[in-house]
């Protein structure tokens, strides 16, 4: 039996890509092996597959994810200024 279903994989493959929250990592993408991914904005980026989380870049895997990671990406924050970074 799979850990996570098609749909799941799917809404946490929503999260990876969304760029405005941090992605799941690997924990070796430090090691020179794993290339910065423009579609993720970061280096290592997990997949999400049937059995957890894997890297494309080596043999890491992880096995859990947040309950309200299963509803999909969380849209992207607004300021009350519509500026996006409130750093400035």
């Amino acid at each position: 039996m799979s850990l996570w279903n098609e749909e799941q994989q799917q809404k946490l493959m929503e999260w990876q890509r969304c760029q405005h929250v941090h992605p799941f990592t690997c924990a070796n993408r430090g090691d020179g092996r794993h290339p910065f991914e423009a579609e993720y904005g970061d280096h290592g980026v997990l997949r999400a597959g049937p059995d957890g989380w894997w890297c494309p870049h080596c043999a890491y895997t992880q096995t859990w994810a947040h309950d309200f990671m299963f509803h999909g990406a969380p849209p992207r924050p607004l300021w009350p200024d519509g500026v996006t970074d409130h750093r400035r």
